[in-house]
């Protein structure tokens, strides 16, 4: 699976990046393309468009809500994804990671669906959360084009 990430904060892109990789580390029995991260929606919208199909269709795009030179942009963005002319983009799950925890936020991801919001929390929490988001995604769920883990008896 490709991880795709897009946030504003280099310093936490820098987190993120360490937490992958401790995360596939950690779990060898699990395939992993190199992460992909992006500071602006723009530069990740060009990369999308530019994936095959084939690839759409084993990626999850985590996304901030809020930047900081444009608060929609995360929105946004989401908006185009699931509103896009293909059908294999609007299909990749995309999950708000943010520091929001206002319901209209909330309310108004799932609107523009959303695949799932997860509040990023804060201190040490912070990197448990985001562990336990990738171990949803890549242990329990299955995404269109894969074929389920652990399918044997």
């Amino acid at each position: 699976m490709i991880v795709s990430v897009v946030d504003d904060d280099a310093r936490l892109i820098s987190l993120i990046k360490t937490w992958i990789r401790d995360y596939t580390t950690s779990h060898p029995d699990q395939t992993h393309e190199e992460p992909q991260f992006f500071l602006d929606p723009e530069s990740f919208w060009q990369y999308l468009n530019k994936l095959e199909k084939d690839k759409c269709c084993n990626t999850l795009i985590i996304l901030d809500l809020k930047f900081d030179n444009n608060p929609d942009a995360g929105l946004n963005l989401l908006s185009r994804i699931k509103r896009s002319k293909h059908d294999y983009i609007k299909k990749i799950p995309v999950i708000i990671y943010s520091s929001s925890v206002d319901q209209s936020d909330i309310a108004n991801c799932y609107k523009r669906y959303a695949n799932s919001y997860v509040w990023k929390g804060n201190g040490a929490k912070r990197r448990e959360r985001f562990n336990e988001l990738l171990s949803f995604w890549f242990t329990v769920s299955t995404n269109p084009g894969q074929t389920p883990l652990h399918t044997q008896p």
